[in-house]
């Protein structure tokens, strides 16, 4: 069974680990306002304030 881990990354590292095909998951913890105006393709927003690390691993 594979662990789940959450890391903050910069956008520079994002590009990277896309650039060399790796599997990534992205929660863009931004407000829905913030995400709506611009967001990585496949991201999901969950906002900060709501963010609860279990049902995220899900």
């Amino acid at each position: 069974m594979a662990t789940a881990t959450l890391n903050t990354i910069t956008p520079q590292e994002l590009k990277q680990l896309l650039d060399r095909g790796e599997q990534v998951e992205v929660i863009d913890v931004r407000t829905p306002v913030e995400f709506q105006e611009v967001h990585v393709t496949a991201a999901r927003n969950v906002p900060l304030d709501q963010l609860k690390p279990a049902q995220v691993m899900e």
